[in-house]
């Protein structure tokens, strides 16, 4: 008699997005936020579609991709998705305008703590919904900063010691993350993950730290850059405007957040698609350098993205994990 033996785990729910050409900025960054809510949403491939036509290379990674849902902005005819035919998913459903869908389900990212050592404090916001500062949009994107509409960040942290963000600390948030090193809910979303890591085919190191660095709140490049980067093998992908990064660059403590995010022995490389080289190297000499914690920073130039596909055997510790 043949015995076997069989193994289950439990995973996130799988998603990828389509979005149109015409989507705006403003939808696509809430479209990222709402992905980043819930855990392993970091992971959720975001699709440009051109006139109901897919680039070839978002054809290509997508094909290592099995979603359990199919989202897609208005304007995109979704037989177009279903020809691809590497789907098979719960359902077809279509995104409003401010990147929600009913569809969106799992695991609320916070509930992922008690994977985390409890003497180290939580990250949350208290009270600075209506904070008007131009560095709000930075941290809620990056580390995931964002007060729950649905449940109480505060009341799932209860039991650990908590950072608590407020209009009067807001200020300081650098030195805080630097020097308390708290948990992040953008870190949260990455743990414990089911998923596929894709490997160029053209050898990059596994650990880069890339800064992505936008003209304005208007390019769609490299916002879109920006989140399908981590896709590939990395240690960590931000993303600033010219304007935030210009703010932050006054905080010497930015320096140190980004230290703590990179690795010692490789510089933190610049990526922008919508700055030259020479206004990118303008930005490091002027700003970055000048606050750097024992790092060094290098403009990288992209010329195809998403790259050529080795295959999705990135080496990752969540291979080993449930």
């Amino acid at each position: 008699m043949n015995q076997y033996q069989l193994t289950a785990q439990v995973r996130h729910l799988r998603y990828v997005c389509f979005i149109s050409s015409n989507y705006s900025y403003e939808g696509l960054f809430s479209l990222l936020l709402n992905c980043q809510r819930n855990w392993g949403g970091r992971y959720t491939p975001i699709i440009p579609v051109h006139d109901n036509i897919i680039p070839a290379g978002y054809v290509s990674l997508i094909s290592h991709y099995d979603p359990d849902y199919v989202l897609y902005s208005a304007g995109i005819d979704v037989e177009v998705i279903k020809q691809l035919r590497c789907f098979n998913p719960v359902g077809y459903f279509e995104l409003d305008e401010k990147g929600s869908s009913r569809e969106w389900h799992g695991v609320y990212a916070y509930h992922l703590l008690s994977e985390v050592d409890p003497a180290i404090p939580v990250l949350v916001a208290a009270g600075i919904s209506n904070l008007q500062s131009p560095l709000l949009d930075f941290y809620k994107l990056n580390f995931g900063l964002v007060t729950s509409n649905y449940v109480g960040d505060d009341e799932i942290a209860r039991q650990r010691p908590t950072l608590e963000v407020t209009t009067e600390n807001f200020a300081t948030l650098n030195q805080l993350i630097h020097q308390q090193k708290p948990v992040l809910r953008s870190q949260l979303a990455c743990r414990n993950l089911q998923t596929v890591i894709l490997r160029p085919h053209t050898y990059q190191a596994s650990n880069l730290t890339e800064l992505v660095v936008a003209r304005n709140k208007e390019s769609l490049t490299d916002l879109l850059y920006f989140w399908n980067r981590q896709l590939f093998e990395c240690r960590n992908v931000l993303y600033c405007t010219v304007d935030e990064l210009t703010s932050l660059g006054q905080d010497q403590f930015f320096g140190g957040v980004l230290h703590d995010l990179s690795s010692w022995d490789l510089p933190i490389q610049v990526v922008s698609f919508s700055l030259s080289e020479e206004e990118v190297n303008d930005l490091l000499v002027r700003i970055l350098r000048p606050i750097a914690f024992h790092r060094q920073f290098r403009y990288r130039a992209i010329s195809e993205f998403p790259f050529a596909i080795q295959d999705a055997a990135g080496h990752r510790t969540h291979k080993s994990r449930e």
